[in-house]
Parts: structure tokens; sequence; C-alpha cells
């Protein structure tokens, strides 16, 4: 079997060498996203770095992570780690908190530094429950569960995407 976790922890897509990162694919060969970055909120004005919305991490991946392709973050002080802190750099306007599809549920990346970070796992049936992940404190949703009913429950990347747009 062959391993297809690669740099990033992310999966690498044997036909393509393209890495998943949720939001759009990374291409390791020319290293940097194969589209743009779909959100403008990586841009910081002071900071040119941030303006070429293909890079990966502001070009520093040793300084700095992006969980989901949509958002750059500070690297966990040991480096290797991607499971790391999201305290952003002075100027950043990226995110306090972010939550991404790991694969297997929602990962929230709080904000309150590198401690602050919960794993929501999915079910047998690949969802994730609502009202579990409106609970976080980062959350600005509520979620009113009705028993029994489908609507409790999105999948991994609708449910961080809902989590992002209501924190945003």
């Amino acid at each position: 079997m062959t391993e297809t976790r690669r740099f990033t922890s992310k999966e690498r897509d044997s036909e393509t060498g393209l890495d998943f990162f949720q939001a759009r694919y990374m291409s390791a060969a020319q290293g940097r996203f194969t589209t743009v970055d779909p959100s403008m909120l990586s841009t910081v004005m002071s900071d040119p770095q941030s303006w070429n919305r293909y890079s990966y991490a502001l070009n520093n991946p040793l300084r700095y992570i992006d969980p989901s392709g949509e958002c750059w973050v500070a690297a966990p002080s040991g480096v290797g780690s991607y499971d790391g802190q999201n305290q952003a750099p002075p100027g950043q306007t990226c995110a306090d908190a972010v939550a991404t599809n790991n694969g297997k549920g929602v990962t929230v990346y709080g904000s309150n530094g590198a401690s602050d970070i919960t794993k929501y796992a999915a079910n047998g049936s690949n969802v994730v429950n609502v009202g579990a992940l409106s609970g976080h404190h980062d959350a600005n949703f509520e979620s009113v569960q009705t028993p029994g009913r489908e609507e409790n429950y999105l999948g991994s990347s609708q449910a961080a995407a809902l989590f992002n747009v209501a924190f945003a």
C-alpha cells in the first residue's frame, strides 16, 4: 500500500500528483496552488508576499501553515507538526479561528492559541453533528436539534464552511 499523505499531511492524488486542501489543490512540483485563493482575507496590504494568491503559506512553510487552502496561520513551534496553533502574526487579517475538513470530520483551530484545537468526528455515515459544532466557543451560530432528523448533520466540508461563514 502506498502512503498518500505528504509534506503537509494532505492527501496526494496518485494520478495527478496534486495535494488536496479541501478548498483547492496544490502542486508540489510547482510549489504553489493550482487555483487562486478563493478568499481575499489572506491578503495583507503591508505584506507583498500575501498578494500572490497562488502561493502556499506566504512562500514560508516553516513559519506558516495553510490547513484548508484558504487561510495561512502561524505554524506551531515544533516544525513538522501540522496540527498547530492559530495565532496570526502582526497585521494578519486572515482568521482568528478557522474550521477545516480533516477527512474524518472537522478540525477547528480556535481563537485561543496553540492549545485551542478541537476535532469533531464524523459518524458512520460520514457526517458531522452540527449541534456539537455549534457548541464551540468560536461558533457564531445555534443549531436547534430535532431528534432523528437529517438536518442535524452535514458533510465535513459543509460543516466547516458553515462554521467559517458564521464566524466571519
